[in-house]
């Protein structure tokens, strides 16, 4: 069962009261159990596996799975896109926490986390393929931008973007600056460390740039920089490691199935599955992620209730 749904049954008795999945709208009169919609989920982004297989498996129709998984899915999108985009718990103490560890770490003072965008691919469209297309990555796709921090959580998490979008404009198009700023509002100043596709801002440090010729203390500063930034591709991998799902570009359609919203959920399963557990991120930095609840109910009503409010 934990390799079919990722998460241990017991683990799977204590996220499902936090989603409260007695609230999905569902379609055509399906009304399956909390538990059976919730595993159908994790059955479905762990591995690209047929809906006649997870039909056999549950003992329904294939119909019914696909209503289910798809109406979970979105739920769990709209509720929690919140927190998925910029999450309250990140404060001004909260990230000097963060400083502090990466430097006890040994690396440079100042530093509370590390920028990063992503490109997953899609299978080529039939329509609009101009958007999804990348010439660096010679594929089609989708970009989101995200910020790592030392106890192995993705808090903020922006996109989709079109596919030839870089990391500059990303930035730039996120409005994460504001956030940012809005973070730190007067008080001693905090980095993000992004790598070169980002140039010098006042809330993100980058490497020196080989171009223009390096001192010792810069290649010094770069290496040190560039040993604590793997931390980015391992929060990636994670999620594509738990849920493979993601990993099968040829089988994610953006025209016949919602694939941000399987990139989505599946980073919102990947930080319960952090708060839970930890990963390789928080081990390394000793510091362990907040517990599933601060993660979730605060934040995920919330914004729920302000979503409810815009109606």
């Amino acid at each position: 069962m934990l390799i079919l749904y990722r998460f241990t049954k017991h683990e799977i008795r204590i996220i499902i009261p936090y989603l409260d999945l007695d609230s999905v709208p569902w379609r055509c009169r399906v009304k399956p159990s909390s538990e059976t919609a919730f595993c159908i989920l994790l059955a479905r982004l762990s591995y690209p596996r047929k809906e006649e297989t997870l039909g056999a498996l549950f003992g329904r129709s294939t119909t019914w799975i696909s209503i289910v998984f798809c109406d979970i899915l979105q739920y769990l999108q709209y509720r929690y896109s919140g927190i998925i985009r910029w999450h309250p718990l990140l404060t001004y103490t909260k990230v000097q926490s963060y400083a502090q560890s990466l430097h006890e770490a040994g690396g440079l003072p100042g530093i509370w986390g590390f920028l990063d965008g992503t490109f997953r691919p899609i299978c080529r469209p039939t329509d609009n393929q101009e958007f999804y297309y990348s010439g660096y990555k010679k594929s089609h796709g989708f970009k989101y931008q995200s910020v790592v921090t030392p106890d192995g959580l993705i808090p903020s998490f922006i996109g989709p973007f079109e596919g030839k979008m870089n990391d500059q404009s990303m930035f730039l198009h996120s409005e994460l600056e504001g956030n940012l700023l809005q973070l730190l509002d007067g008080n001693e100043p905090l980095y993000l460390y992004g790598d070169s596709g980002y140039s010098h801002l006042y809330t993100i440090i980058t490497p020196y740039l080989r171009r223009y010729g390096l001192s010792s203390s810069e290649r010094q500063f770069n290496l040190e920089l560039s040993r604590d930034r793997i931390s980015v591709e391992q929060a990636f991998g994670l999620i594509i490691n738990l849920w493979k799902a993601n990993a099968f570009k040829i089988l994610l359609r953006s025209q016949s199935m919602p694939v941000a919203a399987f990139y989505e959920v599946a980073l919102l399963l990947t930080n319960c599955f952090t708060c839970l557990r930890g990963n390789q991120v928080s081990e390394r930095y000793n510091i362990k992620p907040p517990n599933l609840e601060k993660y979730l109910v605060a934040t995920g009503l919330y914004y729920l209730f302000l979503s409810l409010q815009k109606r």
